[in-house]
């Protein structure tokens, strides 16, 4: 029979999940703004550590108000406006721009979460201020005076009496000339104030202007040398290939680690310093101890070589025979920074050792390691130059973004202050005007308040008969008697003569 098949391999363990834990961070205290300004949050970026290596998470910042009734956030990474989410790496920045809101004593809560930590910050606007006091009641007008009484009515006379003049009316209610200065000292603070927030809502939009205009160059600076940065790590990566190959051509494992070191300073554009001392110990690898001891760096870093050997008798009761070595120290400026070097070389010199130091180029000193060959060397060259070059390129201009990106910040700052301030004097401007609007209606003048016109006098009665005495009625009776018959007779006697 056929032998049994093996048993099938054990899958392989799942890989561990992702690292997305973050150093926590905090926002701040609360923060109080006018309405409708804005503040960066905090006001120094926070920096994004912690990740696993190559591990990227999404930052988000979010707010507790309804999303028609968000006043507005924003993240900025790097510097760079990236809405309300972002994915961010270790070594990136973040800082949050938060606004209040455009109403009276609102207040927001907004959270920034990424990775496996969050923090919130709650943004309030300022109270509205308070109504100016009302004016005080317009005093009432003295009463008027009453109309002199009418005379008793005169004799009659033999034609009606003019009526009566009316009375004078009475005078205009108007304030003291205390109060008219008040109001005018009011109306002249109200307009000098309205004056000022002008004036300072003018300098709050030229610093906005600049502040945008500054963002705006941050933006483009960091866009540049984002994609100079990419073309770095492109060239640089191309070099590091070939010099992989040619570190493959060389057996020695001493000469290796030089190679590599010239390779690696030539790519980037590092500096190379040679430090050559005379050094006295029991063996090379005790001499080189010594060198890196007096220099006060780490033995890993750089490489040390010993020619030259001098014995050097100590006396007789030593039955050891120490040697003066001549050491030489190669260190790069793209393993240690140039400042740590040079503090290496003054701790020699304290120590008592006497140091000779030279500069050095790294692909000469690369030319004459053997096992090299010139064809892989020629294009190690023109490549790590080229690599150089471009690191160079792009570490100026992510200095020049990151400066221009800090002075946007700080106008940012100085254009939200400035902002604040033309609220402010707005709103008391608002208030100066009120308490002067008041103040002048107290000096409105009341309507003349006049007497009534007094009645006018009755119509002159009918003059009476005059009333004769009793003799003269008498006798003014006979005569028309008298006459009465004369009258008579004379018509009967006209009637019989005809």
């Amino acid at each position: 029979p056929p032998p049994p098949s093996p048993p099938p391999s054990p899958r392989p363990p799942p890989p561990p999940p992702p690292d997305v834990t973050t150093d926590e961070f905090d926002l701040g205290p609360d923060i109080l703004l006018s309405p409708g300004m804005c503040q960066k949050v905090p006001e120094v970026p926070l920096e994004v550590s912690g990740l696993g290596e190559g591990i990227a998470v999404t930052a988000k910042v979010t707010s507790n108000a309804p999303e028609p009734e968000s006043t507005g956030m924003t993240l900025f990474i790097n510097g760079v406006d990236g809405g309300t989410e972002s994915d961010v790496r270790n070594g990136d920045t973040i800082q949050t721009k938060l606004c209040a809101s455009p109403s009276y004593g609102i207040e927001e809560v907004f959270t920034l979460d990424f990775g496996s930590n969050n923090d919130s910050v709650m943004v309030r606007s300022h109270d509205a201020p308070s109504p100016p006091p009302q004016p005080p009641p317009s005093p009432l007008p003295p009463p008027s005076p009453l109309p002199p009484p009418s005379p008793p009515p005169p004799s009659p006379p033999p034609s009606p009496p003019p009526p009566s003049p009316h009375p004078p009316p009475s005078p205009l209610i108007t304030t003291d000339d205390g109060s008219a200065a008040a109001a005018k000292k009011l109306k002249d603070a109200a307009n000098a104030k309205n004056e000022e927030a002008d004036m300072k809502q003018q300098e709050a939009a030229e610093k906005r202007a600049a502040a945008d205009q500054k963002q705006k160059d941050a933006i483009a600076k960091r866009a540049a040398a984002d994609t100079k940065q990419q073309d770095a790590d492109m060239k640089q990566a191309k070099a590091q290939k070939t010099r992989d190959s040619m570190l493959e051509s060389i057996t020695d494992v001493k000469m290796k680690k030089k190679a590599q070191l010239l390779a690696d300073a030539a790519i980037t554009g590092g500096n190379v310093t040679k430090v050559k001392a005379t050094i006295t110990a029991t063996n090379e690898i005790a001499a080189c101890a010594d060198a890196y001891l007096n220099m006060g760096i780490k033995v890993i870093v750089g490489l040390c070589e010993v020619n030259n050997v001098i014995s050097v008798a100590l006396g007789r009761r030593h039955l050891l025979v120490d040697t003066a070595y001549r050491v030489e120290i190669l260190l790069s400026s793209t393993e240690v920074n140039q400042s740590s070097i040079d503090a290496a070389l003054t701790s020699l010199s304290v120590a008592g050792i006497t140091a000779e130091t030279t500069k050095e180029d790294a692909l000469v000193l690369l030319s004459t390691i053997p096992g090299i060959g010139n064809a892989i060397l020629t294009t190690l060259r023109s490549e790590a130059t080229a690599a150089a070059v471009a690191i160079g390129s792009a570490a100026a201009a992510k200095a020049d973004a990151t400066a221009t990106e800090s002075a946007a910040a700080k106008l940012e700052i100085n254009a939200a202050a400035a902002e604040k301030d033309a609220v402010d004097l707005a709103v008391e401007a608002t208030i100066l005007d009120n308490e002067a609007a008041a103040a002048a209606a107290m000096l409105e003048p009341t309507p003349s308040v006049t007497s009534p016109p007094p009645p006018l006098p009755p119509p002159p009665l009918p003059l009476p008969e005059p009333v004769l005495p009793v003799d003269e009625q008498t006798l003014s009776s006979g005569t028309a008697t008298r006459s009465s018959w004369a009258l008579q007779w004379m018509v009967l006697c006209l009637f019989l003569w005809l």
